[in-house]
């Protein structure tokens, strides 16, 4: 029930600036799947109401409900990842069902299941087929004048996620894409975080988000002129965290744009 409270949030009418629920993708974390007492049953309700685009996998079918995921600009295609067996013995999706990716300006997104929190052990199979999600994508795009890549997960590349994600995806940049921006934004340390991860590659910036109740979204442009060999990233913080505390009364959500909540 709560799950679709929010879920209807994005497409209320009373929602005034109009945000199209089909320009947002949403990315599992671990209090939504593997640290509940019933991690199928929990994954099966996130993907329900959060799953990006089409999900097909013989189980549940067809489009998510609000169109999250899909894009509302018609000449930009996102690509799915359906690949992966039933990780965790999950009887309802493949854990690789919730990546996605699209290219644009020439900037690659990617979405990966990459979440923290407890121990899922299928670590081998979905974290090396998050890699190799990216690496793909990136090889295609790369032919299309791909200049930045920009990846999106739950939990950080690094601990349980090094062997088969952090490590491969520093190798791959330092030698196959030494003038591309790599972005890595992720979640799950709550509190705002930037910095370099490969002291071998300057173009590697890591961005850890603060928590939603502590600070509203951030802004994140790419910018790009003929002078410079790579983009650059430039961040907006939009006033950082509040000043009274963690879920100031004060302080409205700027991803909303009415006082109807």
């Amino acid at each position: 029930e709560i799950y679709s409270d929010v879920a209807e949030i994005f497409a209320h009418p009373r929602n005034a600036l109009h945000y199209d629920p089909r320009d947002f993708f949403f990315l599992i974390g671990d209090n939504d799947w593997n640290d509940c007492d019933d991690p199928d049953l929990a994954l099966s309700h996130w993907m329900n109401r959060f799953g990006n685009g089409e999900k097909t996998n013989g189980v549940n079918t067809g489009k998510n409900p609000h169109g999250f995921g899909t894009l509302s600009d018609a000449t930009v295609d996102v690509e799915y990842d359906y690949r992966g067996n039933n990780d965790a013995g999950s009887r309802v999706y493949p854990s690789s069902a919730t990546n996605f990716s699209f290219f644009r300006n020439r900037v690659l997104f990617v979405g990966i299941n990459q979440v923290g929190g407890g121990y899922l052990g299928d670590e081998a199979e979905r974290v090396k087929n998050n890699f190799e999600w990216v690496k793909e994508n990136m090889a295609y795009y790369s032919s299309r004048g791909m200049r930045t890549v920009v990846v999106f997960a739950h939990a950080h590349m690094e601990a349980a996620r090094e062997e088969y994600f952090g490590a491969p995806f520093m190798r791959l940049l330092r030698n196959s894409y030494p003038n591309v921006l790599a972005l890595y934004f992720h979640g799950d340390g709550h509190e705002f975080e930037v910095g370099y991860v490969d002291s071998n590659n300057r173009n590697l910036i890591q961005v850890q988000v603060d928590s939603g109740e502590i600070a509203d979204p951030i802004l994140v442009s790419i910018e790009r002129d003929s002078s410079r060999s790579r983009d650059k990233m430039v961040i907006d913080r939009r006033g950082g965290r509040y000043k009274n505390g963690d879920c100031d009364p004060g302080q409205r959500d700027k991803t909303w744009s009415s006082n109807s909540w």
